[in-house]
């Protein structure tokens, strides 16, 4: 699974600002820092994998003083695999090829497609594969 958070300033933003998303799950030890990066006009989302279940947070900090309040916006997706596999096993393809997938019927807000790259099943970090090339398949997709 992933968690994706978008967020945005306000038009009056006029000093640089940062968030951090911070993972405050275990009780015992306090929060961690999960993810962090600067808001800005263009639009970036914070990605977290696998996050743990728990309490978390989403903390906006500007860099410079403010003299009036700012309004940040929050758009936000945990993303959880399809329960069938679009392709049930793993397939080869060359280098630059092309080929067709049906997607499954859109079950919420927005829809994402991904590919695992097969994993090496001596190395744990890499049993179940590689994730790569998330992309949101809605214009506004957080």
């Amino acid at each position: 699974s992933q968690w994706h958070v978008r967020v945005t300033g306000d038009s009056t933003l006029s000093s640089p600002a940062d968030v951090y998303l911070l993972n405050c799950a275990d009780e015992k030890n306090g929060c961690s820092l999960a993810a962090q990066q600067e808001i800005s006009p263009s639009v970036k989302t914070l990605i977290v994998d696998k996050p743990q279940a728990g309490n978390w947070r989403i903390v906006v900090r500007s860099r410079d003083q403010v003299a009036h309040p700012v309004t940040y916006l929050v758009h936000e997706a945990m993303l959880v695999p399809t329960s069938t596999p679009i392709a049930q096993t793993d397939t080869k393809h060359s280098s630059g090829a092309t080929w067709t997938l049906s997607l499954p019927k859109k079950q919420s807000d927005a829809q994402y497609a991904a590919f695992r790259i097969a994993g090496t099943p001596a190395n744990d970090r890499e049993r179940t594969g590689v994730l790569v090339a998330v992309t949101p398949l809605d214009n506004d997709a957080p």
